[in-house]
């Protein structure tokens, strides 16, 4: 059986090849040694979750594409899946890296739907969509204190969904905003 890291390391360089990258190119991209980018490949180093979410960013994926489901969050996957309220981690350029089906139900898709797509794809209102990425800069800029965002998402039949969203900020190793953890309910007031 593979480790973690064989398996994270496996999943980089199939993705990797996948998408034609050299190992110098997604280095690179990902602002880390070619050295060790071929340690990761090779499962010789760990992983963090940070750097899981920066590959899920570059490669538009689910960043539970990288780890086997036996060890990310197995029990607490189930329960994230099962939760009646909307999970979702978005990158700072606003693309959905993350989410469960009860986030897609809400807005009438499938899970595999949802990912990929950016989050100015299912707000309702267009001044909203403008303004949302010089937001999201905001937030990377000034990391002010989350507090609740209040939104309107479109269904796939056409329908507004109110949408109350608590979140939070995900860091890497030097404090840099990375990505945004978000629970997301039907707003009632």
């Amino acid at each position: 059986m593979l480790s973690i890291s064989e398996f994270f390391g496996s999943k980089l360089r199939h993705h990797r090849k996948k998408e034609k990258y050299t190992q110098e190119a997604l280095a690179q991209k990902l602002k880390i040694s070619v050295r060790h980018l071929q340690n990761l490949e090779a499962g010789a180093a760990e992983p963090s979750l940070s750097f899981a979410i920066s590959l899920a960013q570059v490669f538009q994926l689910d960043i539970r594409s990288f780890l086997p489901q036996s060890v990310f969050f197995e029990e607490s996957h189930h329960i994230i899946d099962e939760l009646h309220e909307g999970i979702q981690i978005i990158d700072v350029k606003g693309n959905i890296i993350g989410c469960n089906q009860a986030h897609a139900n809400m807005l009438g898709l499938k899970k595999n739907e949802l990912l990929g797509k950016n989050i100015t794809e299912i707000v309702a209102n267009e001044d909203e969509k403008k303004g949302l990425q010089d937001y999201i800069n905001f937030l990377v800029e000034k990391k002010p204190s989350p507090t609740p965002y209040l939104t309107t998402h479109k269904h796939q039949n056409g329908s507004l969904i109110p949408l109350k969203i608590m979140w939070d900020y995900l860091f890497d190793e030097t404090g840099e905003v990375i990505a945004f953890f978000s629970i997301i309910r039907k707003d009632e007031s």
